[in-house]
């Protein structure tokens, strides 16, 4: 496509130089419009991406959904060793930091701050993001699954028969869950940097199933378990996924 050439009758995108030049011809309506945006802020460059849910959280001791607890002992260990692990991995390599504004991870990411000196924080920008909080479970906040299934039998039942698409009372849903983190994937895909991601497992298992183009009935379903590092690594056709247990 010329300059000038097919205005009146196509609607195209044009990248040039891997984004150095963009060009955009009789782009109407929403879809469009979002994919534009989408391709404005998408970078060719590989950079790994670290994800990884907080410590062990005093809730997750009681089996309770929701809430804004404090990380446990076990938890706070997490920290501890997985601070060891990020200055072993991103020696003097600048970083995007980033975690939710919950207790439990700023309380995981504050153990890795502390542990840098003046001259090794430089390396670090970090961030907290609202969008990576985890999914909002409106009146059953605090409960145990149990719980829940004992006081409202109806929303239980709801909940098993379809984790996609059910949104708890004065709650959230996955699809609400994955709307709002569009803002946090077009980050992710527009940095040039390194990135370390603190956040939960709901959270966890959009962004990923987004990098590893999953299905959606699949998200609420993907294995996200504590104590672990997941190291996704672009590839020429695919992202690579790596799970390491630290703990």
């Amino acid at each position: 496509i010329g300059e000038g050439e097919g205005e009146d009758k196509c609607s195209y995108i044009q990248i040039i130089n891997g984004g150095k030049k963009f060009i955009t011809c009789n782009i109407k309506g929403y879809l469009a419009s979002r994919i534009a945006f989408f391709l404005l802020n998408i970078r060719i460059s590989s950079h790994n991406i670290i994800f990884t849910r907080h410590g062990e959280s005093e809730y997750n001791v009681e089996d309770r959904i929701g809430g804004d607890s404090s990380l446990s002992n076990h938890g706070k260990q997490y920290a501890t060793i997985l601070s060891q692990y990020l200055s072993n991995e991103f020696d003097q390599t600048y970083i995007n930091l980033w975690s939710s504004d919950m207790k439990r991870t700023r309380e995981t990411v504050k153990t890795y701050l502390d542990s840098n000196d003046e001259n090794h924080l430089k390396y670090i920008n970090y961030t907290e993001h609202k969008e990576l909080s985890e999914i909002h479970v409106g009146i059953c906040e605090g409960m145990t699954y149990n719980e829940v299934k004992e006081q409202y039998p109806q929303e239980y039942q709801a909940r098993s028969i379809d984790k996609l698409r059910y949104r708890y009372p004065q709650g959230e849903s996955y699809l609400d869950m994955i709307k709002r983190l569009e803002p946090i994937i077009f980050e992710l895909e527009r940095t040039d940097k390194p990135v370390v991601l603190v956040a939960h497992r709901a959270v966890l298992r959009c962004l990923i199933s987004y990098f590893l183009d999953l299905p959606a009935e699949e998200i609420p379903y993907l294995d996200i378990p504590l104590h672990t590092v997941l190291k996704l690594t672009p590839a020429s056709y695919y992202n690579k996924l790596e799970k390491i247990k630290l703990m």
